[in-house]
């Protein structure tokens, strides 16, 4: 387990990037979760997750947007987070909002991951290679500290 923080420095401010590749084509080694925590604004300044696949073959990858659950340890959580999927093309391939509506809720809580809050957001889907965004907004343009998850199921 590995964590990357990016600050900005003298306590500057704005938006960053931090990315991970695995160079190491050799080997059968895959990534098998990616999380990022950010103050989740309006506007441009949502929180953004990127993923890039390079198997042929779909894998099941879980996304989570989480906000409430960081209440207890994390001030000023996001109170609804809302997340839409989209794909290199910028088709949208899944939105959510409370992992519970989702039309395969009950695969998500098999799982075992799903979220402990309802108001979270996730989404479940078979994804093959290519280029793939997660945007986490909050509900009626809610603002705070929110964290966007993806999982390799399989």
């Amino acid at each position: 387990t590995y964590t990357a923080v990016l600050r900005g420095a003298n306590q500057t401010q704005g938006i960053g990037v931090v990315e991970i590749y695995d160079l190491d084509l050799g080997t059968d080694s895959e990534l098998a979760n990616l999380a990022a925590r950010a103050f989740v604004s309006t506007g441009d300044d949502v929180l953004i997750g990127g993923l890039t696949l390079s198997r042929v073959t779909p894998r099941r990858v879980l996304l989570r947007a989480i906000g409430p659950s960081l209440a207890g340890s994390l001030a000023n959580a996001l109170q609804n987070p809302t997340m839409e999927l989209f794909n290199g093309n910028g088709d949208r391939l899944g939105t959510n909002d409370n992992w519970k509506d989702a039309p395969n809720a009950s695969e998500i809580a098999a799982t075992g991951i799903a979220p402990m809050n309802d108001a979270e957001s996730t989404i479940l889907i078979p994804l093959g290679a290519g280029q793939y965004t997660a945007v986490v907004s909050g509900v009626d343009n809610g603002t705070g500290n929110g964290v966007v998850e993806v999982y390799r199921l399989d």
